[in-house]
């Protein structure tokens, strides 16, 4: 028994000695086989990305320099990212351009492309800003860039279009116009900084690949013919019908605008008005960013008269720069002719959230005060919040998560102007204090 228990032990090292030499050259080959695939895919991609840039190039122009366009059919918006109720910084940033050339009479018409809930939200932010329904075309069958210029040649049968997107995406937008055969040129509508650009990137590289390949098998018709499904109606506006933009809403009867220290450098009432001039405007002398609050309070405190410290070098070639330094707080921006927009530089103090507090707590010395975003809270807060001071709201974690200007003191209420989340005058305790269980203040007009 003793014997056949080791013979049969040997087979079994032979087995196994047999297929580890069998799984050797398997896992090698299959290594062989996904790097050059994985090389084949790149080259490819880099390829396609090579030809896209190259085609793209032609005849794009920023919406800042549209001074010599020729008038054209319409304006193309693909659809972006939007909220509930109201267009993301892409979607806005397209269609604010948009309704730039339908107002400079550069477009006749815009057509607004994208899914339902896309479609939905940008014409009606587009009739919220004036553009009669009359003048707006909205195709919620387009699933992509290629399916909506193929379903827009179909439906017009010619005409000269304006695309109006992010300078992101132009180089593959203008091929696919090349592709399809939809003549026009493509509109860089970027007015801002937007979150996540590097993923931004990513996505946009491998969809070149995809444009090149759909370019080669499609023959510029789209899958779903405008006969069977046609574009959207957009719903005609009544003339009675008046529209209340949140800008248009008037001060509380109850704010008072008041400077609590006439014998200092800042300004409480200039500050107040240009933050209410800009709550939902953005004024182009400084950077926007897709998240533009602290931004917005420090060109705020500057048009009150606080000095900005440090002043950077524009580059020719980068369009936003930050510099990181403790003791600077500025911003500086130049029109670059070559490039046809502005070049900005911003200190990290003047546009971070907790760079600008670590700023004007720790260099300039101005005093910050934290509360409850209780009953008791706010009646202290209440008690020691002045015109002009900045506003603060403190998440769960006990982080900075939003800044804004007061800018009115009420009867028991305080208002504040606020960007990113566009506020004017609206009111500091109106507040979840779930979402935000503390609220605090940098008083601006006194120092420890």
């Amino acid at each position: 028994m003793k014997q056949k228990r080791v013979e049969k032990t040997q087979v079994n090292e032979q087995n196994t000695e047999m297929s580890t030499s069998v799984r050797k050259p398997f896992i090698l080959y299959f290594f062989i086989v996904c790097v050059i695939v994985a090389v084949f895919t790149l080259v490819i991609s880099i390829f396609c990305y090579s030809i896209v840039c190259f085609q793209g190039e032609k005849e794009k122009v920023y919406i800042e320099s549209i001074g010599d366009l020729e008038p054209v059919n319409a304006a193309i918006v693909p659809g972006a990212s939007v909220l509930a109720n109201a267009p993301e910084a892409k979607a806005k940033d397209r269609l604010d351009a948009a309704i730039t050339l339908y107002e400079k009479g550069l477009v006749e018409r815009i057509i607004v492309s994208g899914d339902v809930s896309e479609v939905d939200i940008m014409t009606a932010y587009l009739v919220l800003k004036g553009i009669p329904s009359k003048d707006l075309a909205c195709d919620d069958y387009a699933t992509d860039t290629y399916e909506s210029l193929a379903r827009i040649k179909e439906m017009y049968q010619g005409g000269i279009y304006y695309f109006c997107t992010q300078k992101l995406y132009v180089n593959r937008a203008k091929y696919l116009m090349d592709q399809v055969g939809v003549e026009g040129r493509t509109i860089c509508v970027d007015t801002m900084q937007y979150i996540n650009p590097t993923k931004s990137w990513w996505r946009e590289y491998f969809a070149t690949t995809k444009a090149v390949l759909e370019g080669l098998f499609r023959d510029g018709t789209p899958r779903n013919s405008v006969s069977e499904k046609t574009f959207a109606e957009v719903p005609e506006q009544e003339e009675n019908q008046k529209h209340t933009t949140a800008s248009e809403m008037p001060i509380p009867e109850d704010s008072r605008t008041t400077d609590p220290n006439l014998s200092d450098n800042y300004d409480v009432e200039k500050a107040v008005q240009y933050a209410r001039q800009y709550a939902f405007e953005r004024n182009r002398e400084y950077p926007e960013f897709e998240e533009n609050c602290t931004n917005f309070v420090s060109q705020c405190l500057v048009a009150g008269g606080i000095q900005m410290q440090g002043d950077g070098e524009i580059s020719k070639s980068n369009r936003w720069k930050s510099v990181n330094t403790d003791a600077q707080w500025y911003s500086v921006s130049q029109h670059i002719k070559e490039h046809g927009h502005r070049h900005y530089n911003t200190s990290l103090n003047f546009v971070n959230t907790n760079e600008f507090i670590k700023y004007f707590t720790e260099v300039k010395g101005y005093e910050l005060s934290i509360y409850d975003n209780t009953y008791d809270g706010k009646l202290e807060y209440y008690q020691q919040v002045s015109c002009g001071d900045v506003y603060i709201l403190y998440n769960v974690q006990g982080e900075v998560d939003h800044i804004g200007l007061i800018t009115g003191i009420g009867d028991m209420n305080a208002y504040y102007c606020a960007n990113t989340s566009d506020k004017r005058d609206y009111s500091a305790f109106n507040i979840s204090d779930i979402l935000y269980p503390q609220i605090g203040i940098l008083h601006m007009s006194g120092k420890k």
